[in-house]
């Protein structure tokens, strides 16, 4: 329970470093998984893989689905002709 208290503490006094880092880490994720499940086909994997990995391991899984898996328009595009 001392861990708590001691992270409440760091958030409490740091609120100007931790409160933009959140809002970039969990803006980055709803734009990965807005992305993914508008998807029609990915680089890497599917959307059974890539949405779970973009929830449960924030910011890491939305980097990685944007780095491995995600396709450009350019792509898209050259994959419809």
């Amino acid at each position: 329970m001392d861990d708590f208290k001691v992270l409440a503490e760091f958030i409490r006094e740091h609120w100007v470093i931790v409160l933009p880092l959140a809002i970039l880490a969990l803006t980055i994720m709803i734009t990965a998984l807005v992305h993914a499940i508008r998807a029609k086909s990915f680089k890497l994997g599917n959307r059974f893989i890539w949405i779970p990995a973009i929830c449960l391991s924030i910011p890491l899984g939305a980097v990685l689905y944007f780095i491995l898996a995600a396709k450009s328009a350019e792509e898209d595009e050259d994959e419809n002709e």
